[in-house]
């Protein structure tokens, strides 16, 4: 299963569940605190190459809205 993994920032509990979701399947993180207007095009890119299965944020801030856009019109 391909995963995109969208959080701010690498605290413990956001490292334990990215760790988790690697068992699950391959996971791409991106982590929106270092992301700019490229990061994100880039990132739309690699969700139409990699067809991800399962798009998970942290939290729903702004970083969050992007991806989820993303997601409900693939």
């Amino acid at each position: 299963m391909k995963i995109l993994f969208f959080h701010r920032n690498k605290a413990g509990f956001i490292e334990r569940d990215l760790n988790l979701l690697n068992g699950a399947g391959s996971v791409l993180p991106f982590d929106a605190a270092q992301m700019g207007p490229k990061d994100y095009l880039g990132a739309i890119s690699l969700a139409f190459q990699h067809r991800p299965c399962l798009l998970y944020t942290w939290f729903a801030g702004r970083h969050a809205f992007f991806p989820a856009l993303l997601a409900w019109f693939s």
